[in-house]
C-alpha cells in the first residue's frame, strides 16, 4: 500500500497544499462569464474545508460508454454509502513535465485542486434537463505567481446519477449574417484529449471528487495546520505506526518524549462491581505531534454517517 507519508516528497506535498491556500493573487479572466470565474469567495470556501490528498492506490468507480472507449456522460455515485455531500475536495501534486500541451492548464502548475460544493440553484444561464441537487465544481491550478481556476456545474439526482449542465449562446454565421442560438456543454468545449477519456469531463470530476473525499472516513487522517491553511492526508494503519517515532512534542515533566500513540492490546478489566469486561484493541496517547516544524493531528477512521 502506498502513502504520501512514506515518500521523500511528502514534506513538499504538505508545503504545496499550505502555500496554495495562503495565495491571494487570482488570475482574472475578464472575457469569461461571471458564473465560470474563480473568485476570492470560492477560495475562502476551499480554505475552510482544506486540501485533501488520498493515497495513491485509491481509485474511483466510473461508468463507461457502450463502446467502452471513454467514461460516459452520466456518472453514478453510491448514495447509500457516500451520499450527496454538501462539500467535497480532492487535491494532487503536479510534477514538471514536457508532455503537457500549451493549452493544458496543468502546465507550469504545482498543485491541482478539485472542489465541489452544493448550491441552492443553478445560476443564469446554466440549465439542466434533470432534477436533483445542484453543485458547483471549482478546478484550481496553483502556480508560483497566482492561482488560476474555472467553474462548472452539475446536478446529482436522488439515485446518484451525475448529470452535466449546458447553456445557450448566439453563434454568428458570417454567410447568413444571423446569430442562431447554440447549445454549449462539456461535450463541445472540452479538449480532444479530455474527450478521448470522457464524454463529459465535468460529471467524471464530480463523481471522483465525491468518491475520494467520502472514502477518507475509512482511512486514518493526518492533518497539517498552519493558520488559515490546512492539508489532510488519508493514510493506512501501517503508516500511522511509522509516525510514532516523529516525537518532537510533547515532553513529560522529566523531559522525556511521550509516545504520540501506542497500541493497547485487547484485554479484560474488572470494574468496581466485580464484573469483568472485555476491552478491544485500541490506540491510546497523544494524537498531535510536530514533524519538520509543522504541527500535525491524527484522526482515527471516521466512518461517520453521511448526508443523503
Amino acid at each position: 500500500m502506498n502513502s504520501h507519508w512514506e515518500k521523500e516528497e511528502f514534506e513538499d506535498l504538505v508545503a504545496k497544499g499550505l502555500i496554495s491556500l495562503y495565495e491571494t493573487r487570482l488570475r482574472k479572466h475578464k472575457g469569461a462569464h461571471k458564473v465560470f470565474r474563480f473568485t476570492p469567495e470560492l477560495l475562502n470556501n476551499i480554505r475552510q474545508i482544506g486540501c485533501y490528498f488520498a493515497p495513491d492506490d485509491r481509485c474511483m468507480i466510473g461508468e463507461y460508454s457502450k463502446n467502452n472507449t471513454a467514461l460516459s456522460a452520466i456518472q453514478k455515485i453510491d448514495v447509500i454509502n457516500d451520499g450527496r455531500p454538501d462539500k467535497a475536495i480532492i487535491c494532487s501534486g503536479i510534477e514538471p513535465s514536457n508532455h503537457f500541451n500549451e493549452d493544458d492548464m496543468r502546465k507550469d502548475s504545482f498543485l491541482e485542486i478539485q472542489y465541489l460544493e452544493r448550491i441552492s440553484k443553478l445560476p443564469h444561464p446554466i440549465k439542466c434537463d434533470y432534477d436533483g441537487r445542484k453543485y458547483r465544481i471549482v478546478t484550481v491550478w496553483s502556480r508560483n505567481d497566482c492561482l488560476e481556476g474555472h467553474v462548472h456545474h452539475v446536478v446529482i439526482s436522488s439515485d446518484g446519477s451525475v448529470h452535466d449542465t449546458y447553456w445557450t449562446r448566439p453563434n454568428y454565421d458570417p454567410i447568413t449574417g444571423r446569430c442562431p442560438m447554440e447549445v454549449v456543454n462539456a461535450k463541445n468545449v472540452q479538449s480532444q484529449v479530455e474527450s478521448s477519456r470522457a464524454e463529459s469531463i465535468n460529471t467524471v470530476l464530480a463523481s471522483s471528487i465525491v468518491q475520494f473525499y467520502q472514502d477518507r472516513r475509512f482511512l486514518w487522517n493526518v492533518t497539517a495546520n498552519e493558520g488559515i491553511a490546512k492539508s489532510t492526508f488519508g493514510v493506512y494503519e501501517e503508516q500511522i505506526k511509522s509516525l510514532f517515532y516523529s516525537r518532537e512534542i510533547p515532553m513529560t515533566e522529566t523531559g522525556r518524549k511521550r509516545p504520540i500513540l501506542h497500541w493497547v492490546a485487547a484485554h479484560q478489566r474488572r470494574i468496581k462491581s466485580g464484573i469483568d469486561i472485555d476491552i478491544s484493541k485500541h490506540l491510546r496517547g497523544i494524537d498531535e505531534f510536530v514533524y519538520n516544524g509543522t504541527k500535525f493531528k491524527i484522526t482515527q477512521p471516521i466512518k461517520k454517517s453521511i448526508t443523503r
